[in-house]
C-alpha cells in the first residue's frame, strides 16, 4: 500500500500542470522534498506518521524515502528498481525491477511525466478546484478499487503540490505533506543508490 501510495504522490507532481500553467509545471526538471504522512485508520485512535524525503528527476527517476518511525523505501530509475529496509541496523535491499508492481510503477511514472492526459484521463475524472485538482476513479464503482478521491493542493507560488490527501471508501484516508520543496536543483549522487 506505501508503494501506491508513492505513487500518488508522484502524481501529484506530474498532473497539476492540467489545473494551472501547464507549461510552468512540465519544465521542471527536478523536485527534491521533505514529506510527512499520516495515515488516519478506523483502528486507531491517532494517526500513524511517518516522514521522509522525495527526490524526482525526469524522465524517469524516483527516489522516496522514509526515515521515521522505520527507515525504508525504494528507487526506480530507468528500467531498474529496488526496494530496501533497515533491520537492526543493517540495510536489506532487493531487486523489484521484474516484478510487475514496479513495471507498473516504471510506466506510471512514466505516463505522468509526460503528461499524457488521454492515459491519465482513462483512469481518472479531473475535477478542478480552486487551491487543486480532486481525482475520481473512474472505476469507482469497482469493489477492489480502495480510492474513493484524491484531493491535490498546490502552492501558490511555485509549481508544486503541498498537500495530498488519499480518501478511501472505507472512510479511512492519509494525507501526505510537502515541504522544503527545491525545483531544478541538482540530486545528490548518493540518492541514485538504494
Amino acid at each position: 500500500m506505501k508503494i501506491y501510495l508513492s505513487i500518488l504522490l508522484l502524481l501529484s507532481f506530474a498532473i497539476n500542470g492540467f489545473a494551472e500553467d501547464y507549461n510552468r509545471f512540465a519544465q521542471v526538471k527536478t523536485v527534491s522534498c521533505d514529506f510527512k504522512m499520516e495515515r488516519y485508520l478506523a483502528i486507531a485512535p491517532q494517526p500513524l506518521i511517518s516522514s521522509g524525503h522525495f527526490y524526482f528527476r525526469q524522465p524517469d527517476f524516483l527516489r522516496w524515502e522514509y526515515l521515521e518511525p522505520q527507515k525504508h523505501g525504494f528507487l526506480i530509475d530507468g528500467k531498474k528498481a529496488f526496494s530496501w529496509q533497515e533491520e537492526k541496523g543493517e540495510k536489506i535491499i532487493k531487486d523489484i525491477s521484474g516484478q510487475p508492481l514496479a513495471r507498473m510503477m516504471s510506466d506510471r511514472l512514466r505516463m505522468f511525466i509526460s503528461m499524457d492526459m488521454e492515459q491519465i484521463g482513462k483512469s481518472y475524472r479531473l475535477e478542478p478546484f480552486a487551491d487543486g485538482l480532486d481525482l475520481i476513479p473512474l472505476d469507482i464503482d469497482n469493489k477492489q478499487q480502495q480510492i474513493a478521491k484524491i484531493r491535490l493542493i498546490f502552492d501558490a507560488k511555485l509549481p508544486t503540490v503541498t498537500q495530498t490527501i488519499i480518501m478511501e471508501k472505507s472512510g479511512e484516508k492519509t494525507v501526505i505533506t510537502y515541504f522544503n520543496n527545491q525545483l531544478d536543483q541538482p540530486i545528490p549522487d548518493a540518492a541514485s543508490v538504494p
